[in-house]
């Protein structure tokens, strides 16, 4: 199966909504898109140490609930 894994710069594109990246990403079939789990330590890192913690804690949660394998 083709996939994509993207990686920690490219989820802050895209939950930022900045460039083409959301654009592409929608056109990709959601099967095909893939999360490390070190991407998700590092979006986890981040939002600990930002200020909106409650808010960019979701973006992992939400990364790792519908593009990793489990």
């Amino acid at each position: 199966m083709k996939g994509y894994i993207l990686d920690t710069d490219i989820w802050i594109e895209l939950f930022h909504h900045r460039g083409e990246v959301a654009k592409h990403i929608a056109e990709t079939p959601a099967n095909q898109i893939f999360a490390s789990e070190v991407t998700i330590a590092e979006l986890t890192y981040g939002a600990l140490h930002s200020n909106a913690v409650e808010r960019h804690l979701q973006e992992p949660k939400e990364i790792d609930s519908c593009y990793t394998q489990h």
